[in-house]
């Protein structure tokens, strides 16, 4: 019996199937895998995005460091080291440290600035506005602990910064105070007094601030802006509209 006999009689017992078999084992030969659609690889960024990511990374280092120690503490190695960053990379960045100090605080105050914007509707006016305003610059104090301390001491060692950063604020809340005598919600108060409405309310953030961060007390923030709200609409900033002038020369005053 050759081998083509022997495989027919083996395949013509009721239990052996073997086209059958070979059929499905052919088939499962042709069929084609599905291949997995590869991983998306990650977009190669940019140069630019490259220079402005280390950029960040250095300003984000500086506040930490400046924040916590001050600037005369506040070497270009320690800066660099915090933002895992090369020593001379910074001199990519800046020509110096005190071209950092420079550009510090201006910053930070862009930071603080946007912000407060975006916590603040447009839609909204007077007191509610401020109240906003004000929540909002507390928040940044929470998350940005070394801002009171980048701003005072910028008054030495960095003049030109807080120069800079004085004049940008003071901008800010003379044109929101511009329009809310417009608006005829300051009745006390009129044009003349908006330069000493400016600083008087940029002194008292300032000095909450102060309070927020003061070593060996705590203050509660909430509580804070509570006071502060009461103290410009009860104390007379935001009155109603309806209420005399407040006096603006002494003709009259003497009249009242």
């Amino acid at each position: 019996m050759d081998r083509t006999d022997a495989r027919a009689i083996f395949c013509s017992t009721p239990s052996m199937q073997c086209n059958n078999n070979e059929s499905a084992s052919r088939g499962a030969l042709n069929v084609k895998s599905k291949r997995l659609p590869l991983p998306k690889r990650p977009e190669k960024r940019t140069r630019a995005e490259k220079h402005q990511d280390t950029l960040n990374a250095l300003i984000s280092a500086a506040i930490e460091v400046v924040g916590n120690e001050g600037y005369a503490a506040a070497s270009v190695t320690k800066i660099t080291a915090h933002a895992q960053i090369a020593n001379g990379t910074f001199y990519n960045y800046f020509e110096n440290r005190q071209d950092l100090f420079d550009q510090l605080l201006p910053l930070v105050g862009d930071r603080l600035i946007e912000h407060i914007r975006s916590r603040v509707d447009r839609a909204t006016s007077g007191l509610e506005r401020e109240k906003l305003r004000i929540s909002a610059y507390v928040d940044f104090l929470r998350t940005t602990p070394g801002f009171i301390r980048i701003f005072h001491e910028a008054e030495v060692y960095a003049p030109r910064a807080y120069q800079q950063h004085m004049d940008q604020y003071y901008k800010g809340y003379v044109q929101a105070l511009k329009k809310s005598i417009s608006r005829k919600e300051l009745g006390q108060f009129s044009d003349q007094h908006i330069d000493v409405l400016s600083y008087l309310l940029m002194g008292m953030q300032d000095f909450m601030g102060v309070m927020l961060h003061r070593a060996g007390k705590r203050f509660d923030a909430q509580q804070m802006v509570d006071v502060y709200l009461r103290l410009i609409g009860n104390g007379g900033l935001f009155t109603d509209k309806h209420e005399p002038a407040f006096p603006t020369n002494d003709r009259e005053r003497k009249s009242q």
